[in-house]
């Protein structure tokens, strides 16, 4: 077990400035450098790590999460990400719910310190395109895509984007709202949302199971 330490090498201070429950059981959350400083931007699908302690063990914990909002912002002061609270596996009671989302989704608050490594990764989703796009995600795999979306909404010329988005049910899919008002300021993107059995019809060839 790690015990508490200060921020690893290659890791910036940053603190919560904001959360918000953007599903069931899906916290969005935004981070700010502590000395106030502009942030570097990244490319759409890359992700940042994130390094805490657990508020009772005391254990460091890093995971990677991916990026949500427009890759590119003049000026950027926060960067933001979303988790989900992984539960144990119901038929194992012996094992504890997934630390890093259960301190994100019930310890963290306003002014939490948490440290933060640069944006990275090779999941790149290239912005500007000659030929229509389609994303396909799943429940928390939206994050990358709402990267996506935003830094095309911000361009002149944009491509025709078909997003195909599937969750559990309407209560489980992250950031409907922000799906929506993209909708509405992208003429060239649709959205065809699948949930499971029971919350509404499928398009067809489409099934659940």
């Amino acid at each position: 077990m790690r015990s508490r330490s200060g921020p690893s090498r290659g890791f910036k201070d940053m603190k919560v400035i904001h959360t918000q429950r953007v599903a069931d059981e899906v916290t969005a959350v935004w981070l700010q450098a502590l000395d106030g400083g502009n942030l570097p931007d990244y490319f759409p699908g890359q992700h940042i790590t994130v390094q805490t302690n657990d508020p009772v063990s005391g254990e460091q914990l890093i995971r990677c999460y991916s990026l949500v909002g427009s890759a590119v912002e003049e000026g950027r002061k926060t960067y933001q990400i979303a988790v989900r609270f992984v539960p144990r596996p119901h038929d194992r009671p012996d094992l504890p719910d997934g630390r890093m989302s259960t301190v994100m989704n019930r310890h963290l608050a306003v002014d939490h310190k948490i440290q933060v490594q640069a944006p990275s990764g090779h999941f790149v989703i290239p912005a500007e395109s000659t030929r229509p796009i389609v994303l396909v995600a799943g429940g928390i795999g939206i994050t990358p895509m709402i990267s996506h979306l935003e830094t095309i909404a911000t361009l002149q010329e944009q491509p025709r984007v078909h997003l195909v988005y599937a969750n559990r049910s309407r209560e489980t899919e992250a950031f409907a709202d922000r799906l929506n008002q993209l909708q509405a300021r992208m003429p060239s993107l649709t959205i065809t949302r699948l949930w499971g059995a029971g919350e509404g019809e499928l398009p067809y060839g489409v099934r659940v199971g």
